[in-house]
C-alpha cells in the first residue's frame, strides 16, 4: 500500500473528528452529519466484505452479514430519536472490522489492514465521544 492511499484514507476521517467535536460543542446540524456520514462509510465497508467474497469465493456468511449491515444502517437512518444511535453505529464499526480480521485480513494488501484498524480505531472513539459528551 503507498502513501497516497494512506493519505487518503486518514482524509476519510476528517469528519469522524470534526464532526465529533462541532456535536460535543452544541452544533445543531452536527449529530445528524455525523449519522449520516457513518452510515455511509459502514455501508460501504459491508460492500467492501461483499466484494472480497466474490474476488476470493469465501463463505456466503460474510455476505450475509455485509447485508445485514447495510440493512441496519438503512434501519437506524430512519430513528429520530438520537439516544444510543452512535453506540448502535459503533456496533457496526465494530462487528465489520471483527468480520474483516476473521476472514479477510490475510487476503488485504499489506498495510491496509493495519490503516483500516486505525480508521475504526478513530471513527468508532469519534461516535462515542459525541454520544458521551453532548
Amino acid at each position: 500500500m503507498n502513501k497516497i492511499h494512506q493519505v487518503l484514507g486518514y482524509l476519510g476521517l476528517i469528519p469522524f473528528v470534526i464532526l465529533s467535536a462541532l456535536n460535543i460543542y452544541g452544533w445543531q446540524y452536527a449529530d445528524n452529519l455525523l449519522i449520516s456520514y457513518s452510515l455511509l462509510i459502514v455501508t460501504f465497508l459491508a460492500g467492501i466484505l461483499w466484494s472480497m467474497t466474490l474476488k476470493y469465493h469465501l463463505s456466503h456468511w460474510i455476505v450475509i452479514f455485509s447485508n445485514l449491515v447495510m440493512l441496519a444502517s438503512w434501519g437506524l437512518i430512519t430513528i429520530n430519536d438520537m439516544k444510543g444511535i452512535f453506540y448502535a453505529i459503533s456496533i457496526l464499526f465494530i462487528l465489520v472490522y471483527l468480520v474483516e480480521n476473521f476472514a479477510l485480513k490475510e487476503l488485504y494488501a499489506k498495510g491496509f489492514y493495519r490503516l483500516r484498524s486505525q480508521l475504526t480505531f478513530i471513527a468508532v472513539t469519534s461516535l462515542m465521544s459525541a454520544q458521551i459528551f453532548s
